[in-house]
């Protein structure tokens, strides 16, 4: 019989070893242990992207925001867990209606451009990471 910090020795479904044991810190439901330190992180970029787009990439952000936070608290998590990845989608876009202008300028401004939507999917991976449905299906991933 395992423990609650341990996975079984052979899976009973598919008659594997797991790929990898659970650590004893392990909490189930526990926030994601390195929040502060990587929202740090993102906000240099956070800013940059807000100050060349505007007004249009925060409102945008901001409404995907409420609608997140609305079902999180309604409890819909899978749904929510695709209303991110919508997000993610709805910033792209929104960030390359503001870029066009200054790629138009001059191509130099291109290599900006992708670090911009590169940035973008490491936050919506991240957010992907603190959906609590996420967390459920497969804990592993998220340690």
């Amino acid at each position: 019989m395992a423990t609650p910090h341990q996975l079984p020795e052979r899976d009973s479904r598919e008659g594997r070893r797991p790929l990898v044991r659970i650590p004893l810190w392990y909490k189930e439901g526990a926030p994601y242990r390195y929040n502060w330190r990587t929202a740090l992180g993102f906000l240099p970029g956070i800013v940059l992207i807000s100050v060349i787009c505007g007004k249009t990439f925060v409102a945008s952000a901001l409404v995907v925001l409420m609608a997140n936070l609305l079902l999180n608290s309604l409890g819909y998590e899978l749904i929510q867990l695709g209303l991110i990845v919508a997000s993610v989608f709805v910033c792209q876009a929104v960030n390359l209606y503001c870029m066009i202008p200054l790629i138009w300028h001059s191509v130099l401004n291109l290599p900006l451009f992708l670090m911009f939507h590169a940035f973008m999917v490491v936050v919506g991976l991240w957010a992907i990471i603190q959906n609590d449905e996420f967390r459920k299906q497969d804990p592993r991933v998220t340690l």
